[in-house]
């Protein structure tokens, strides 16, 4: 292959990466974790895990997102629902563009089911507190900050997403579980 040929090649590739990549963040799916600390070792990126495998769980109002409590973690991910709504999302932004960005969105599109079938997983023992206030759930750690205070998903808060009364039992029994492993 030529330079020139070669050059055009990679210049075409680029271009189409950043249509799709345009296409693509046009869409409602945003999934932003603000790092609260450097060096924070508490929270981790997981593979999902199924929802009887915790030991209590609740689902937000809207079935896209769940926490799930386990012995000595809590974990935020989304449900087999909102991996749909997610795909479903990215689906039709493909639809909606030119056949180059439709092609390259659709393998960046490809590449979000993989990424987005992950959890964050935080760990119980650098909890502090559990508790539901002002309309959300709060988990305080031992230096003052909220796991989870910034993820948003699909548009909204994920702490404020739950069901008052989930949200204050899952509360609860985190706490029980936090005092459990001191």
């Amino acid at each position: 292959m030529s330079k020139c040929l070669a050059s055009r090649s990679t210049a075409a590739i680029a271009v189409a990466l950043a249509l799709a990549t345009a296409a693509c963040s046009r869409s409602d799916v945003h999934v932003r974790l603000a790092q609260q600390r450097d060096g924070d070792s508490t929270a981790h990126v997981i593979n999902r895990r199924p929802l009887d495998g915790s030991t209590f769980h609740i689902v937000t109002v809207d079935g896209n997102e769940t926490l799930l409590l386990t012995d000595t973690t809590i974990i935020a991910q989304l449900t087999d629902a909102g991996l749909q709504h997610a795909s479903h999302i990215a689906d039709s932004s493909v639809h909606r563009n030119g056949t180059i960005s439709r092609m390259f969105a659709g393998m960046v599109g490809g590449l979000l089911g993989p990424l987005l079938d992950h959890a964050i997983e935080y760990d119980l023992h650098d909890l502090d507190s559990a508790s539901y206030s002002d309309g959300r759930l709060v988990l305080k750690s031992r230096d003052g900050h909220e796991p989870f205070g910034n993820v948003k998903i699909f548009g909204h808060q994920l702490m404020t997403a739950f069901n008052p009364d989930d949200a204050r039992s899952f509360a609860a029994r985190a706490d029980q579980a936090r005092r459990r492993l001191k």
